[in-house]
């Protein structure tokens, strides 16, 4: 799945911003999605090479799983980062709630450099669905742009 994605993001890329959001079943903890010691080499870079911009993310959820290592991944080899915890006052919160376990696994995932476009993310308020599983509304207000309301509905059992 994250080597299809990493083909679209790539492809879709060249056609205009490209912002994923949804369930990614994948729990990356406090694990960086950027390469920490990234920097321009003069005689080895391309010219168009743009280091990758080392920023903090908040998370409530410290475990990172298998999906998640690759998720991260996916991050720095498409320049792309997770938004969850970085923007406006949205502190890593909590997207998934069950009997056992309270996790991050929905997320937005773009290009760090149109970070700029995001005035706020917003996890909404958690409601109980059957089975004992939650999932929040996520929110994303662009600036620059229309408010766009993104809802999951899928529960995983």
């Amino acid at each position: 799945m994250f080597d299809l994605l990493q083909q679209d993001i790539k492809i879709y890329d060249t056609i205009g911003n490209v912002f994923i959001v949804g369930d990614w079943t994948s729990r990356v903890g406090n694990k960086r999605d950027y390469f920490e010691c990234n920097r321009y080499v003069d005689f080895v870079d391309y010219a168009d090479y743009i280091p990758d911009i080392p920023s903090v993310r908040n998370t409530v959820d410290t475990v990172c799983n298998s999906p998640g290592a690759n998720m991260l991944d996916l991050c720095k080899a498409t320049s792309t980062g997770i938004a969850n915890g970085r923007l406006g006052h949205d502190t890593g919160s909590v997207t998934f709630i069950s009997q056992a376990v309270s996790s991050v696994i929905d997320y937005l995932v773009l290009n760090e450099h149109d970070f700029y476009y995001i005035n706020s993310l917003v996890i909404g308020r958690i409601i109980a669905y059957c089975h004992s599983v939650s999932k929040p509304v996520i929110r994303v207000l662009l600036q620059k742009h229309n408010v766009v309301v993104l809802k999951h509905n899928e529960i995983n059992p």
